[in-house]
Parts: structure tokens; sequence; C-alpha cells
């Protein structure tokens, strides 16, 4: 049990979660999740893939407890009216993945929960894994003697670190991502990775046959509409063109145009937005609030105030290593109060101090 775990206990026990729970009872909490993993052990991506069952006991507690679970666009115009709920909680899934649809939305549909999906809609319309992801899962399972600087990044210069190390395979990951990424269509790019694999060597017939990189189809993004999903903008590509805010609109437009086609859904109704990947700069708010965009979250963490900005909302980013108190403590806003003494504290300036005979003398 880590020292963390220990301490948010005994607080618990000691009724800090309940004070702190009525402290911030007027903030909103906003829950973010990705996918679940059904590619056995071990478990890949922390804070992208959540183990099913662990995904459905988070579930079942949220169900059960005190915290008042809200639709976003509801959850938001009450946080604007001031009409909230105390301790009020939205379940947010970003991108689309098949394994929500799989494993997530039946959970949700069969307790009742309201949760909003961010659908980025290029795979969607497409099909087949997210290559960059995939990617970095066949550069994190390869074997050392399979990772090779000559070999897998040819002309660039190779670091010092081992391409076997975590930043050597970091490395190699993200030149081979930006290396597929300019190959001219997704046909070439599929291609390229499955060359790469033939030096990787990594077994990839269950990943593909189970679609475990892959987002929804169409069909299947419609079918989580009909259970009762609240379907919402994460733009076209998944990304934010150095936050150019003509390309973002861009982005977001064409979003809003696929899904609504796909959802037959009025593109008025597609309404909250959130960055991909986290990469926001205010410089863009502008851009998202002409777009029609009225909230946009991030993958900041903490509770959302009346008061802040709707372009720039934080969530709690629930993952794979967190404890179940981890996540207590954040939805309680004892985490939060707790980083805002330690971070009033660091602000202090240094108390004077005596002669240092003076200062360490016991009387």
């Amino acid at each position: 049990m880590s020292k963390t775990v220990v301490v948010l206990t005994i607080l618990k026990a000691l009724g800090l979660f309940s004070l702190a729970r009525w402290v911030t009872r007027r903030k909103l909490r906003i829950l973010c999740y990705h996918g679940l993993w059904y590619g056995g052990q071990p478990q890949y991506g922390d804070c992208l893939y959540m183990d099913p069952k662990q995904f459905e006991e988070r579930m079942r507690w949220l169900a059960a407890s005190a915290y008042p679970v809200l639709p976003l666009d509801e959850a938001i115009r009450r946080l604007d009216e001031g009409g909230l709920p105390n301790n009020a909680v939205v379940i947010t899934i970003d991108d689309g993945w098949y394994s929500t649809y799989r494993g997530m939305v039946p959970v949700l549909r069969d307790l009742d929960l309201p949760a909003t999906l961010y659908v980025t809609t290029y795979y969607v319309t497409r099909g087949g894994p997210v290559l960059n992801v995939l990617l970095d899962y066949m550069v994190n399972r390869a074997a050392p003697s399979n990772l090779s600087y000559a070999e897998l990044l040819l002309d660039l210069p190779a670091p010092a670190f081992k391409p076997d190390s975590d930043s050597g395979r970091a490395l190699i990951a993200e030149q081979l991502a930006r290396t597929t990424d300019q190959l001219p269509n997704l046909q070439a790019r599929l291609e390229y990775v499955l060359a790469i694999n033939r030096k990787l060597r990594v077994d990839l017939n269950t990943i593909l046959a189970e679609r475990l990189f892959d987002l929804m189809t169409e069909t299947e993004v419609r079918a989580c509409q009909a259970a009762g999903i609240d379907i919402q903008l994460h733009t076209h590509t998944h990304r934010m063109h150095q936050l150019d805010p003509g390309k973002v609109t861009d982005e977001i437009v064409e979003n809003r145009a696929q899904l609504a086609r796909i959802l037959g859904s009025e593109p008025g109704s597609l309404r909250h937005f959130c960055f991909p990947s986290g990469v926001y700069s205010e410089h863009v708010f502008d851009a998202l609030r002409a777009s029609g965009v009225v909230s946009a979250t991030t993958t900041e963490s903490g509770l959302v105030s009346a008061d802040d900005e709707r372009m720039r909302l934080s969530r709690i980013l629930d993952c794979q290593s967190m404890t179940q108190i981890e996540l207590e403590a954040r939805l309680s806003g004892i985490w939060e109060l707790l980083s805002a003494v330690r971070n009033w504290i660091r602000l202090q300036p240094a108390q004077a101090h005596g002669p240092a005979s003076e200062r360490d003398s016991p009387y």
C-alpha cells in the first residue's frame, strides 16, 4: 500500500472527505475516460485503456454513491443558471474507441448513467486501426533485440540512450508516427506500419481481429446514441494544427458535419467540444465560440466552478493505475483542497530566522 493511499485512508476515516464534499459542493466534477483494454496482460495504456472489470466497478460505485450524475448539456446549463445540485458529476469519454462501444456503453445503459462521448471522425468514416497508437503499442511490445535505431529510424541521428529504454522506445514510436503521417493516404500508411512490424515482429493477429485500436463504425456510433449516449465534438482528425484558429475551425466544421450526417441530427445540437490530447490555448477560444461551441473540456485536473472559463473546463482523468480511494479523493474535492494548500505554502516568502545557535536551541 502506497504512502498516498495510507494518508487518504486516514483522512477519509477522520471525516475529511465528507467535509471537502461540503466545501466544494457547488463545483462540478467532470470524469474523463477513453477506452477499455481487451488485449490481455500486461495492461497497455494506463490512462488510455482501463480494464473492463475496473470500469464496471467504478460505475457501480458511482451509481450507488451520493454523487448525482447529470448529462453534460444539463450540467453546463445549470452551472450557468446557478441551479447545479450539490456534488454533481458528469461522465465524459474521449475518442470513440470500439472498446467503448463494446464494454462501456452496456455498463452505462444497464446502470442508467448518462454520459457524453466525444467522437473524432476520421477513422470512424474510414475504418481500421488508429495507426499512431498501434505503432506505439508495437514499439512498446517489441523484443529488445528487434529494436534498432539504424533499422527503424534510418537517416535520423541515433541518440545516446539505448533503443530498448523507455526514452528510446518513445522516440522510435514518435518518429515512426511522424513518418507515417507524411504518407499520401491511409492505405499507404497502413502498409508502412505493417512493413515496420516485420522488423519489430509483434503478433498483431489478435490485435487487429479484436479491433483493439479501432474506433467505432458509423453504425456503432448510431447505436451509442440509441443507447442514450450523448455524442459531441472532438475534431475530425484528432489534431489541433499548432493551434491555428482557422484550421481548428475547419476541424470542428468537418467533425460536426460528419457527426450530423452519421446521427441524422441537427448540427446545432453538437455544441460541446473536447480538446484532442488536451492541447489547447486561449488563442483559439474565440474561434470555438464562433463555431457554436458552448463548452470545451481539457485534461487539466480539477473541479469546475461557476465562474470558470467555459472553453477550458477541467476534468478528473480516471486511470487504470488510480486506486479507488484516489478517485474518491478527487471527486470529494479534498485532493484539490490539499493541492491548493500546498501551492499556497510554496508561494509564501521564506520566514526570517535567528542566528543558528539561537535557532537550534531547544529553549
